[in-house]
């Protein structure tokens, strides 16, 4: 199965953008596909593409597909529109079975050991969150978000807020209850490691669909590996040392260092604030993590950079998911 991700990115890429590179091209069944006005970086995997575009374009061309005016004031907004990526980007998408979108702020492992042949075989839809989500690439699927939830016309109201309103994913009116109600092939489950970024330790949340809400792990520190295109957690449980493949890593709001450190690194260690050659043992990188559990800096900074944000962009919409966890 060939399998487009779908990624517009405007403004300077991440600082370990290289080592998100690095990751896709251990996932040669992957095209990604980075609509950007960044420019094309050096030693760019062949299975990375960059189409290159501004902003005011990529929101034209979304315009032009819709009979009424769309709101999409910042690049931020485009989460909302991740589900009709399949509708809004058509014309790159010819000869892929699957698209997909994800987020730059990830490394990948071997994505192949999670997303089977089998379950490609069965479900239309697989997965339900904005960092990594597959639809199948078929006319009648790629407009699916159209569709009435509930009898109301969800996708109208969400293009036309100025907010955020999670539509890709779990807050009120969204994607995956559509598929939910019309029946139609969904994998309701979501892989990959989320990190809370309100936490300096790595503490991963999860949406709890009986509860409607998201739920933060009880582990509260890890520390990941990437070694050959491979990636792994390790965490305490009860006393013992637990390792567990993962497809991804999301770090959502997290300045990391040391990047140049790692480049081109066939392993490789994840810390909550930097990244670390190998190898090393990743027992004794969860003692000197230990720390963060305490000395909790990111949930100041990451409020900050927000407040910032918002003063620039003058929104005062709050759509924090997390609130409540």
């Amino acid at each position: 199965m060939k399998i487009a991700m779908v990624l517009p990115y405007f403004g300077a890429f991440p600082e370990y953008a290289s080592l998100f590179f690095q990751s896709c091209a251990a996932n040669p069944d992957y095209t990604w596909l980075i609509l950007t006005d960044s420019g094309v970086p050096c030693d760019l995997p062949n299975n990375v593409k960059i189409i290159s575009m501004t902003f005011q374009r990529c929101r034209e061309l979304i315009q032009n597909k819709f009979d009424f005016p769309i709101s999409l004031k910042t690049p931020q907004k485009l989460c909302d529109y991740k589900c009709a990526y399949g509708y809004l980007f058509k014309s790159y998408l010819s000869g892929f079975d699957f698209w997909g979108h994800c987020d730059m702020d990830q490394i990948f492992g071997e994505l192949g050991r999670f997303v089977t042949p089998e379950l490609l075989e069965r479900y239309d839809k697989l997965y339900t969150l904005g960092h990594f989500t597959l639809y199948r690439n078929k006319p009648e699927n790629n407009v699916r978000f159209m569709e009435p939830i509930n009898g109301a016309s969800r996708y109208r109201e969400v293009f036309s807020t100025p907010g955020s309103c999670g539509f890709d994913e779990w807050m009120p009116g969204n994607i995956n209850q559509s598929y939910a109600c019309h029946g139609w092939p969904l994998l309701a489950e979501a892989i990959g490691a989320d990190v809370d970024p309100y936490y300096t330790s790595f503490r991963l949340v999860w949406y709890d669909q009986a509860a409607k809400r998201y739920i933060r792990e009880t582990a509260d520190n890890s520390v990941f590996r990437w070694k050959a295109g491979r990636l792994y957690q390790y965490s305490w449980a009860d006393g013992m040392l637990c390792e567990r493949e993962r497809p991804y890593v999301h770090l959502q709001k997290r300045r990391m260092r040391h990047v140049e450190r790692v480049c081109g690194a066939e392993e490789y260690f994840i810390l909550p604030n930097r990244f670390l050659p190998g190898p090393q043992r990743p027992e004794q990188l969860l003692r000197n993590c230990r720390k963060y559990r305490v000395l909790n800096y990111q949930y100041p900074a990451v409020k900050w950079q927000s407040l910032k944000k918002r003063l620039k962009d003058r929104n005062f919409v709050c759509s924090n998911v997390f609130r409540g966890i």
